[in-house]
């Protein structure tokens, strides 16, 4: 037997499946806001930091599309948690080239704008960290799988 098809991160359930229209659309929806805020930023002719923004929207979908023609390598789950490290890389650069900075008319606000940077910042740890817990959970826990599975393999 292979040992690495018994590993956590190629196990697959049920669910895992790569659909084009949700994974290109979830990439996108992950990272849109980083084209609207390279507009924003070129707008207001601060073209250096809108190059940052557009380079992290670019290297976020870069890796979506690297992914996906490597999926017949790659399990969907391994490759949705390389997307979501790879945008917990380019997100906080992301926020806080154009929305975390300082205040200059009420310096006293800046805690906030800091306190909310590093919640943004790690909206994707967390959510892998969870993904991982769970895939742990389920792989350490084989017969505790769903309903529908439970009432295929029950007589």
């Amino acid at each position: 037997m292979n040992p690495s098809s018994h590993s956590i991160l190629n196990s697959s359930t049920q669910n895992d499946h790569w659909d084009t229209t949700g994974w290109f659309l979830g990439a996108l929806g992950a990272s849109c806001w980083f084209v609207g805020s390279a507009v924003a930023l070129a707008w207001r002719g601060q073209l250096a930091l809108a190059s940052i923004s557009l380079s992290s929207w670019m290297i976020a979908i870069g890796t979506s599309f690297w992914l996906w023609r490597s999926r017949d390598r790659i399990g969907v789950f391994s490759a949705r948690i390389v997307l979501m490290f790879v945008l917990s890389l380019v997100m906080p650069l992301v926020w806080y080239t154009s929305w975390d900075r300082p205040i200059d008319a009420m310096p006293s606000l800046n805690w906030i704008r800091n306190v909310s940077g590093i919640g943004a910042s790690s909206i994707y740890p967390l959510i892998i960290i969870c993904l991982l817990a769970e895939k742990c959970y389920s792989f350490a826990n084989p017969s505790r799988g769903s309903d529908r599975e439970r009432r295929i393999t029950m007589p």
